[in-house]
């Protein structure tokens, strides 16, 4: 089957899918939510070479001779760019903008969506930051059609997992995309080949909250120090540590890095103020009404670099 995918980054589905023995006839880097300005994105790309070994998606295509399109939400060229492709099927993970009915529309079997809630539950572009927002003790993989709607396709496969206490989501959402949502879509992929591909409608509304991307600027807001059980506050700081700004991130000569989320503590913080980081004899910690959670930096040399430039190119 000759197949496009649009994602960001090189996730696992893509590894599979060039292995697979399906085609991949071409490859669409989806800008990000907030996307960067082109000087700023050129200097990101030099800076996330500065790892050995790390590629991007573009010189991945450029390796594999497979034509690569950089959506910047100009869905009109990215239209004429997949016909020009004539994609039997095009399969969509992590995409920060809603595909439009006339590109849906363009390969015979359509196209499909690999999200990481259990459908209908956490329709939306974040569902692993709201799982551990609401605590949930599972969550899941959904393979589905892409209609027009927000993750309201058909559903084709989908298999749930445990959100263990304190987990790191992003490496969470990397493994099961890895180890169920890859052999599901997999299956799904042959299925549709086949013509016996389940379709299960959702229902109109989900029974959950919708799963919306949270702005820098509101994370700050985002948990109830006074309130919440340390435990909570320490399960979605662990969980969403890509979320800078759920506590004050460092300053001074640290200023851009990020925060390393140590274990908790129950103990008691009447004098402590809440949700604000403390320095202490045993390094830095921010205290909740019943307890504290230890801090450490997590030093990269590349979030300096980028924190340099953020200042310099608005």
């Amino acid at each position: 089957m000759n197949i496009i995918i649009i994602t960001q980054g090189i996730p696992p589905p893509v590894h599979a899918l060039l292995q697979s023995r399906h085609h991949i006839t071409g490859i669409v880097e989806d800008s990000p939510r907030i996307p960067p300005s082109g000087l700023k994105r050129s200097i990101q790309n030099i800076i996330s070479t500065l790892k050995p070994g790390t590629r991007t998606l573009a010189s991945l295509c450029q390796e594999n001779a497979i034509p690569y399109f950089y959506l910047d939400n100009n869905q009109e060229s990215l239209r004429e760019w997949v016909r020009s492709i004539d994609p039997d099927l095009i399969i969509i993970y992590s995409m920060s903008h809603l595909l439009r009915a006339e590109i849906i529309s363009i390969p015979p079997y359509g196209a499909i969506n690999i999200h990481p809630s259990l459908l209908p539950s956490y329709r939306g572009p974040d569902p692993i930051f709201w799982m551990y927002y609401t605590m949930e003790k599972r969550g899941g993989i959904t393979i589905y059609f892409i209609d027009e709607g927000e993750d309201t396709g058909d559903i084709i496969y989908q298999e749930s997992f445990e959100i263990p206490p304190g987990s790191n989501g992003q490496d969470l959402q990397h493994e099961i995309v890895e180890k169920i949502g890859v052999p599901l879509l997999l299956q799904a992929i042959d299925a549709i080949e086949r013509g016996d591909a389940p379709r299960i409608r959702q229902p109109a509304e989900s029974p959950t909250i919708r799963a919306r991307y949270i702005l820098p600027e509101e994370q700050k807001g985002m948990i109830d120090w006074e309130n919440w059980e340390i435990q909570r506050i320490w399960h979605l700081m662990r969980g969403c540590a890509k979320c800078k700004k759920l506590v004050a991130p460092p300053t001074g000569l640290y200023t851009g890095q990020r925060w390393k989320i140590g274990e908790y503590r129950i103990c008691d913080t009447t004098n402590l103020n809440k949700g604000v980081v403390l320095q202490k004899s045993e390094g830095y910690c921010v205290a909740g009404r019943d307890g504290i959670i230890y801090l450490t930096i997590d030093f990269d040399i590349k979030k300096t670099i980028h924190h340099f430039f953020d200042t310099l190119i608005p």
